[in-house]
């Protein structure tokens, strides 16, 4: 009977997978299993750092928006106070009526 060749190789390969499997089974350095929850904790973590780093994105944007808010309306009160005089605050306002149609 003729021995077939690809035979002969995956008789080699699973040999070779049933010592690999052995070597990690019978393994001294095995690593520990990460105790319960830990992922749920790793990815609340994650989460809570994002979530800070917007929140403090959204407060330096905030400040910056509220502190040009008040220089605009400095420049606009100093402006409005600059054009007018103390004459121009005191003065009662003339009022004209138009005169009614004749009869």
């Amino acid at each position: 009977m003729p021995h077939n060749p690809t035979d002969h190789l995956w008789n080699k390969v699973a040999s070779a997978l049933r010592v690999a499997r052995a070597t990690v089974e019978n393994s001294v350095e095995r690593t520990p299993e990460p105790p319960f929850g830990f992922q749920t904790r790793v990815i609340a973590l994650a989460r809570e750092a994002r979530r800070e780093k917007a929140l403090a994105l959204w407060r330096r944007w905030t400040l910056r928006t509220a502190c040009f808010s008040v220089v605009v309306f400095g420049m606009a009160l100093f402006q409005s106070l600059r054009s007018q005089t103390q004459d121009d605050l005191m003065q009662v306002p003339v009022l004209e009526f138009p005169q009614p149609p004749a009869p």
